[in-house]
């Protein structure tokens, strides 16, 4: 576990070297950035689950709380990883803070903690310059580059093939060729049973199509979920089997990354993918013979949001803006794998309807039900401390309202405040027993300590 933890540290704090200057697509930085993140996923996949046991996940909590040498933004390293292992009281006090910390780089300071008991992981306010400075100062540039020079070099002239400009030509997509106003979506890596349906249900909201390069390895994870994407008007593509760095592999291992995806493609949608995309953006000549004899088009991108690096959802958003504003036109660049970029989409439509509430209880300050809907709304939020006096609020005005009791009681239970969630379960099932949403209450009731 402590060198997962560890190695998960230092190559996030390497990432952050290599972008904190925004270098081009298929730079030496991008690319190993690239691979640095790719090795810091596969530490964190296997950390996530060996946290699923409590030992280990108390001695992860104890690390992240207690680590003199964890920075603020080392600590956002592992905001994914707490989403995902089994929640409790102290998982979310943590999830929290960090939550907290992003929001705070982000200059929108959220006061998520005033509820919380004051053990448990703390909010040290260091300011992003500062951290930056740090991780410049632990791990030169330099240095990082030096550990992927292997990987690098095979891009370029060679024995596996000659180098591959990043344009637009006959045998590539960039998107600076594209119409002016025309953007094209795409996101990568997935399909991911936890998140790839939020960004289906987002597309789905706002009408817009996009394309998934999808990893065939996750695909045989989630096949389900690929002929819905399909019948919704998506296209997928192929993005290898394994997500590898193809400019280092040689026949026959190349070509099986690609064709083996395209028949897992082919079993889940019953179709065959068309477009191709590398890993990293990393190919050579001899990535694109084998990509046309298959007939597939390699698609790059010119607008990279960094979303699998920048742990910052606001930041990631200005800048996609201002690329845009900048070129255009393009190929956009998202991933479905992570919670980043969705923050996006899902913060701005509950913020809208938090506006929405808002605005109709200045109309009207006894209106009952958006009083609890503005409750709901900052649950979904993360906005806790708000939730929570909302749904007060409601039951003020109305204490007879069963549902705003029951999620009063999972508000609690989600801070640990476990005798008011009992008291909330208890008094909805005394005024609901026989509601539709009884038997889970009592379930969630029976689960509390």
């Amino acid at each position: 576990m402590l060198a997962r933890y560890a190695a998960i540290v230092r190559d996030h704090r390497a990432m952050i070297v290599l972008l904190a200057e925004e270098p081009e697509s298929g730079s030496p930085e991008a690319t190993a950035a690239w691979l640095l993140h790719e090795r810091l996923q596969d530490n964190l996949e296997a950390l996530t689950d060996m946290a699923a046991t409590p030992t280990v996940r108390d001695q992860l909590l104890d690390k992240l709380e207690n680590d003199p040498t964890l920075r603020d933004g080392d600590k956002l390293a592992f905001l994914d990883l707490l989403d995902d292992v089994p929640a409790s009281p102290r998982v979310e006090h943590d999830r929290q803070v960090l939550l907290g910390i992003r929001n705070r780089y982000d200059g929108e300071i959220k006061k998520l903690l005033s509820y919380l008991p004051t053990r448990g992981l703390a909010d040290k306010r260091e300011a992003w310059d500062a951290y930056l400075a740090f991780a410049h100062a632990t791990l030169p540039k330099d240095a990082i580059l030096a550990e992927w020079q292997v990987e690098l070099a095979s891009l370029g002239e060679g024995t596996r093939g000659g180098a591959v400009a990043w344009k637009d030509d006959k045998d590539q997509i960039v998107g600076r060729r594209f119409p002016e106003k025309t953007l094209l979506l795409t996101f990568d890596d997935g399909p991911a049973k936890q998140r790839t349906p939020a960004v289906l249900e987002v597309l789905q909201r706002y009408g817009i199509k996009a394309v998934f390069f999808q990893v065939g390895k996750n695909v045989k994870k989630a096949s389900d979920l690929d002929g819905k994407m399909v019948a919704a008007g998506h296209t997928l593509g192929n993005h290898t089997f394994d997500h590898a760095f193809l400019p280092k592999l040689g026949e026959p291992k190349l070509e099986q990354e690609l064709t083996d995806t395209n028949q897992a493609l082919l079993a889940a949608s019953k179709t065959t993918p068309a477009l191709f995309r590398p890993p990293y953006g990393a190919r050579n000549q001899e990535v694109i013979k084998d990509t046309d004899k298959l007939q597939m088009k390699t698609v790059l991108w010119n607008i990279d949001s960094r979303d699998w690096a920048d742990p910052v959802p606001a930041s990631i958003a200005r800048r996609v803006l201002a690329q845009v504003a900048q070129q255009k036109r393009g190929i956009l660049l998202f991933h479905d794998i992570h919670d980043r970029g969705m923050g996006l989409f899902r913060e701005r439509r509950y913020q809208e309807a938090a506006q929405a509430f808002e605005s109709a209880l200045k109309s009207n300050p006894n209106n009952v039900l958006a009083a609890n809907n503005l409750g709901f709304t900052y649950v979904k939020l993360d906005r806790l401390p708000e939730a929570i006096t909302w749904y007060q609020k409601t039951l003020l005005l109305d204490p007879q309202r069963a549902v705003a009791h029951a999620n009063l009681g999972d508000v609690y239970a989600k801070v640990g405040r476990t005798p008011e969630a009992k008291a909330e379960y208890t008094r909805f099932l005394d005024l609901k027993p026989d509601h539709k949403l009884a038997p889970t209450v009592r379930e969630r009731l029976a689960k509390l300590p």
